[in-house]
């Protein structure tokens, strides 16, 4: 008799943890479902900004008809730094002659980005002789 109340009490039991087992397999199924919704949703969503910058890209670019320069500095090291950006060629050199103008023992450079090329290098000496006059007449006499 005894066998009998433990054989049941096991068949009670398993049917416990199927119950339980089934719902847990639902939920999983239910859970695998969203995950694949949220994936799609995820990989729609990393196409609209693409294709929103290519749009708005195709959209500006008609608009500046000049192209773009950069103005670049040679910094303590002699390593260019870049100073500003500049649209159209005339600008961009009124702009470099300006800055050589006010700094004019640096060199700098005008660089054309969507030729990715270099377009000038500016390098201005001081008027002014590193030879003070005095010093200049008495190598002359002597």
């Amino acid at each position: 008799m005894r066998y009998d109340v433990d054989l049941e009490q096991l068949r009670n039991d398993n049917r416990n943890l199927q119950t339980k087992l089934n719902a847990l397999q639902a939920e999983n199924n239910t859970l695998r479902v969203q995950l694949q919704a949220a994936f799609s949703v995820i990989s729609h969503l990393e196409q609209r900004p693409k294709l929103q910058l290519k749009s708005l890209s195709e959209e500006v670019l008609p608009i500046r008809q000049k192209p773009r320069y950069e103005i670049l500095k040679d910094d303590l090291e002699g390593n260019p730094c870049r100073i500003e950006s500049v649209d159209g060629l005339e600008q961009a050199t009124n702009r470099i002659e300006e800055l050589a103008a006010s700094d004019p023992s640096s060199e700098y450079y005008l660089y054309c980005v969507q030729a990715d090329k270099l377009i000038r290098h500016l390098h201005r000496t001081s008027p002014r002789s590193n030879v003070l006059p005095s010093e200049a007449l008495k190598k002359k006499a002597g």
